[in-house]
């Protein structure tokens, strides 16, 4: 009796370790991460602070049942993180940026927060609560789509704004730490959309440019501008992305300065080149014909994400890449080729659902938050946002 109990006893922990072992494969879902909830609309921004809890941000009423408005901060494990309160909070966010003292910076398409009239950009005090010596005078005239902060605390912001505080821009400006426009950055872009746009570890600035009338159709390019503002004549503009339907969402850049770029190209071409939906670019603007994704994604590409080992992860609104069935996410190595390794399964609800993976952000142990409008997760309930194993 006592050999069988053993036995017994040894087969369940045997099936236990073997199953805990596969649930931790790379882009399976994490159970420990429990959001029950979750929010009650979409989330396109993620930032992760270094003691580990994670803001987000996006067009959210609730979380977790809990009355948040576009902004809310939630525990590691997934919980709402209630000494984070904003008030009656705001609408749209599309972007956050994370201040060494704690604070947080806020951008998108809101015109108040907490009741406190801001134009679309704001500061936030670590505790929720608005920060009023953040002083944007007006804000921005129009949305603020991209947000990047650099090292001396500057910010770039870009969208479909015409004016910051009233001193006319085009789509692209900088501001100071404190708020005020930044009179020593004035880009000559011509865009009608900046949708996204990336820095450069030697300060220039990396933009994606849209133009919905160009030359008769809409066409996006990405420009590169110098600190100053002035454009970056050595970067080849070329004629970038061309399609009724063209956009690019992400750019990222790799320590080796190569530059990644990634939207709805519509199966069509960069720069007279073929490519679908994403290309790598060198350092001066050339396409970087080393990088073949072959037919790469099957819809558009919303995010890219750079791991630490040079992989790169790919997220957003197809059912397949290189004609292989993969649900929104996929993980690529350094040459564009699949990573068969990272195995996500259905991913996020059905095949024939619109549901959109929007944003990536890695925790410190590796492991991979997706958030997006997603309410699944390879058959799992998960509202918006959920985590993944990684490594």
């Amino acid at each position: 009796m006592k050999r069988r109990a053993y036995t017994i006893i040894s087969l369940l922990f045997l099936v236990f370790t073997r199953t805990s072992l596969l649930a931790q494969n790379p882009g399976q879902l994490d159970p420990s991460f429990n959001t029950t909830a979750g929010a009650n609309d979409v989330i396109n921004v993620m930032a992760v602070q270094p003691d580990g809890k994670i803001l987000i941000g996006g067009q959210f009423d609730e979380y977790n049942g809990k009355v948040r408005r576009g902004i809310a901060r939630i525990n590691p494990d997934g919980s709402l993180d209630d000494s984070f309160n904003p008030g009656t909070g705001t609408a749209y966010v599309n972007a956050i940026s994370l201040k060494t003292d704690g604070k947080l910076i806020i951008a998108g398409g809101f015109t108040f927060y907490n009741n406190v009239q801001r134009g679309r950009i704001a500061r936030i005090n670590s505790n929720g609560s608005l920060d009023l010596t953040f002083n944007t005078g007006k804000g921005a005239d129009g949305n603020i789509d991209a947000m990047a902060m650099q090292p001396d605390g500057k910010l770039v912001i870009g969208g479909l704004f015409f004016e910051y505080d009233g001193k006319p821009v085009n789509r692209l400006a900088r501001i100071n730490a404190n708020g005020s426009f930044d009179a020593g950055f004035i880009p000559a872009t011509k865009a009608d959309w900046i949708p996204c746009l990336a820095l450069q570890p030697d300060g220039k600035v990396l933009v994606a440019e849209g133009f919905r009338t160009l030359d008769g159709g809409p066409r996006i390019r990405v420009a590169r501008y110098n600190a100053n503002g002035s454009l970056d004549t050595g970067f080849k503009l070329g004629i970038g992305a061309e399609d009724a339907t063209s956009n690019i969402s992400s750019i990222a850049v790799q320590p080796d300065g190569k530059i990644l770029l990634a939207g709805r190209f519509n199966r069509n071409a960069y720069n007279d080149m073929p490519c679908n939906h994403m290309v790598r670019l060198n350092t001066d603007g050339t396409v970087d014909l080393t990088f073949n994704v072959r037919e790469g994604a099957g819809g558009e590409i919303t995010k890219i994400l750079l791991q630490p080992d040079g992989k790169i992860l790919v997220a957003g609104n197809f059912l397949e890449f290189n004609e292989t069935e993969f649900n929104r996410i996929v993980r690529l190595h350094p040459d564009g080729s699949i990573d068969s390794s990272f195995q996500p399964g259905n991913a996020s609800n059905d095949v024939y659902s619109s549901f959109i993976i929007y944003n990536l952000a890695f925790q410190s142990d590796g492991k991979l938050l997706i958030s997006g409008t997603f309410k699944q997760y390879n058959g799992i309930p998960c509202n918006r946002i959920t985590r993944l194993f990684c490594k």
